[in-house]
């Protein structure tokens, strides 16, 4: 009964050690993390807005009105340049999270995507900024065609990737709506 004891009250003490101790690192990391993700999401949120000269204003929630999650007011001179905004949609492997600058000008100033699960090798690919980049410069209602664009508010489909492609499109056009029916108001009524 003895031998069983021990070496079972040395793997508890062990095991007990262990814990306190991740738990320890975690605390002291804590505010690293945090300040970590911040920085992260601010790095990608000048990626979308360039035009900001990387100040944004507080995040605004909308309860996902129009399909818009939350959104910044980007900064350059203490002047607005535009606004980015976080969009959620329903892709073929799940939710595809966006971020989307909005220029001053109601034009698609980049995208970013910033989680999904999409099929590798075919949904991914909407990643790629050679995808992406379709989008910048985009304004109005945009709409997906499987051939070459012949009009300014068609965006190609990846093969294979049409829900995929479909839905970025959506969430990109929630932006574009959100921000003409409510930011660029909001805007034109601080300019005067």
């Amino acid at each position: 009964m003895r031998d069983i004891v021990k070496p079972g009250l040395v793997l508890f003490v062990t095991a007990l050690i262990a814990a306190l101790t991740l738990s320890l690192i975690r605390e002291a990391t804590r505010e690293t993390i945090a300040q970590n993700e911040i920085n992260k999401r601010i790095a990608a949120m000048s990626e979308v807005l360039p035009q900001a000269d990387g100040t944004f204003g507080e995040t605004v929630e909308t309860g996902n009105e129009a399909g818009v999650i939350s959104y910044q007011e980007g900064l350059a001179g203490g002047q607005t340049v535009g606004y980015v905004m976080s969009v959620s949609e329903i892709g073929y492997g799940g939710t595809i999270s966006l971020l989307v600058g909005i220029s001053a000008d109601g034009t698609v100033a980049d995208v970013r995507i910033i989680a999904h699960t999409e099929t590798p090798g075919l949904g991914a690919k909407a990643s790629d900024d050679s995808f992406l980049s379709q989008y910048t410069g985009k304004s109005g209602a945009l709409r997906v065609v499987k051939q070459a664009p012949a009009a300014n508010n068609e965006i190609q489909a990846i093969t294979s990737a049409t829900i995929t492609t479909t839905a970025v499109t959506n969430g990109i056009n929630k932006a574009l709506a959100f921000y003409e029916s409510e930011l660029q108001t909001l805007q034109q009524g601080g300019a005067q």
